[in-house]
C-alpha cells in the first residue's frame, strides 16, 4: 500500500475542497471525503490505469450524487446557505471577500449535480472529456442540456480563467486546512488490515462456543478481555440498549428533567468533561441517563426518543492510548446498528433500530457538539 500512500495521500486536501463546496458543511464534507477514501483502499488493485486523481473524483462524486439523490428521496432540505461562509473562506483584502462571497452565491444557487460538475472543472482542472466519461448518460445528456438553456453558465464554463481564479480563492483555506483524524489515510488502511482478523476471531468464539460449557466460557472470557478500540465500544452500547431501550418502567436512572445533575455526575465519574448531546434538531428527545459498567470502566449511556417511540442509545467512555483519535466507522450487533469514533481521548457511539443512513446524520450531530466542549 505505500504506492497508495505516495498518490493519494497529496489528493486529500483537494478531495476536502470539492467535498466542502458541494455540502457546505465541515462535518458532512469530511465523512464524504472518509467514505471515498475508504473506497478507494478497499478497491485499490481494482482500479484501472490512468489518473489515480480522476478516479478518486469519480467515486467522491458518485458518492455525492447519491446522496443528493437519497436525501430528496427523503424529503429532506439541505439548505444550502447553512453554513456561514466564514467556514470557506480565509480572511482576505474587502474587494476579494466581496468577489469571493458572489461568486460563492452565484455557485450555491446552482442544482447540486450541476454545482459538482461545475466544481470539478472548474476548481479541480478535470477537463470536460473526463467529466463526460465521469457522469452517467443520462445525467451527461441532463448537464449539457441545462448548459444549452443557460448560455450564460456556458460561457463562463467555457471560458472560465477570472472566474477559475476567483472559485480558487474562495476556497482555498480548505485545502490549507490541517487533515483531522479520520482522514489519516494510514489509520484507514491498518484498520482495514485488521477487519480480517476481528472476522477470524467472531468465527472461532462461534466455533468454540459450540463445544458449550467450560470452553465456551473461556473463549468468552478471552475475547472480552482482549477486545478493545471502537468495536469493543459499539459492543458495549449495544448491550447497554439490549438492557435498557426495552424497559419502559425504568430505562434511565437520571431523567432529562435533571440533565445538570445528570451532566455533572457523569462528568465527576468518568474524570472528563462529558456533554449531554441535543439531539432535538433531528427529532429525538433526551429521556435521561445512568452509569454503565463495562470491562473499560464506567460509561456514561443516554437515552433519547422520538413521537413513534423508537429509541436511540449513546454512550461515551475514556479512551485507551493509541485509541484516543479514530474515525467514525460503522458497527452492528444483530438488529442494533450504529456509528462508533473517538475524539480527543474520549469514545462515542450512537446505536439504535434504525438504518444506517438514518443514523448517520445524527451522528455527526453528536460529533460536533462534543467537539465544542
Amino acid at each position: 500500500m505505500k504506492d497508495m500512500l505516495v498518490q493519494v495521500e497529496p489528493l486529500i486536501p483537494a478531495l476536502r475542497r470539492y467535498a466542502r463546496a458541494l455540502v457546505r458543511d465541515r462535518a458532512a464534507a469530511d465523512d464524504l471525503v472518509q467514505d471515498c477514501l475508504e473506497r478507494a483502499v478497499s478497491r485499490w488493485h481494482q482500479r484501472r490505469d490512468g489518473s489515480v486523481r480522476a478516479w478518486l473524483f469519480t467515486i467522491l462524486h458518485n458518492l455525492a450524487v447519491t446522496q443528493f439523490r437519497q436525501a430528496a428521496a427523503r424529503g429532506r432540505h439541505m439548505p444550502i446557505d447553512g453554513a456561514g461562509e466564514q467556514e470557506l473562506v480565509s480572511a482576505a483584502a474587502q474587494e476579494h471577500r466581496l468577489i469571493y462571497q458572489d461568486v460563492l452565491n452565484k455557485l450555491a444557487r446552482l442544482p447540486e449535480e450541476q454545482r459538482a460538475v461545475l466544481l470539478l472543472v472548474a476548481v479541480e482542472d478535470l477537463s470536460y472529456a473526463y467529466v463526460d466519461q465521469a457522469l452517467e448518460p443520462q445525467r451527461r445528456a441532463e448537464v449539457a442540456s441545462y448548459l444549452d438553456d443557460h448560455p450564460d453558465v456556458a460561457r463562463r464554463v467555457a471560458a472560465f480563467a477570472t472566474q477559475r481564479e476567483q472559485l480558487r480563492g474562495a476556497l482555498a483555506s480548505i485545502a490549507d486546512e490541517p487533515l483531522p483524524a479520520e482522514l489519516n489515510l494510514s489509520h484507514i488502511i491498518e484498520s482495514r488490515k485488521r477487519r480480517p482478523l476481528r472476522a477470524w476471531w467472531a468465527i472461532a468464539a462461534l466455533l468454540l462456543l459450540g463445544i458449550g460449557g467450560l470452553g465456551g466460557w473461556t473463549v468468552r472470557s478471552l475475547l472480552q478481555d482482549g477486545s478493545n478500540g471502537l468495536s469493543a465500544l459499539a459492543q458495549e452500547a449495544a448491550y447497554s440498549y439490549g438492557v435498557y431501550a426495552p424497559d419502559r418502567v425504568r430505562p434511565v436512572e437520571i431523567r432529562a428533567s435533571e440533565s445538570a445533575e445528570l451532566t455533572q455526575w457523569v462528568t465527576n465519574r468518568l474524570k472528563q468533561p462529558v456533554k449531554v448531546p441535543d439531539l432535538s434538531g433531528s427529532g429525538y428527545r433526551l429521556m435521561g441517563g445512568r452509569l454503565v459498567a463495562t470491562s473499560h470502566g464506567p460509561a456514561a449511556m443516554f437515552m433519547y426518543d422520538d413521537d413513534r417511540g423508537d429509541r436511540l442509545v449513546v454512550l461515551t467512555r475514556p479512551m485507551n492510548r493509541g485509541e484516543q483519535n479514530t474515525p467514525m466507522v460503522r458497527q452492528s450487533t444483530g438488529d442494533v446498528a450504529g456509528f462508533a469514533w473517538a475524539d480527543g481521548g474520549m469514545g462515542y457511539t450512537l446505536v439504535g433500530q434504525l438504518p444506517t443512513e438514518a443514523l448517520k446524520p445524527i451522528a455527526n450531530e453528536i460529533r460536533k457538539q462534543a467537539r465544542s466542549i
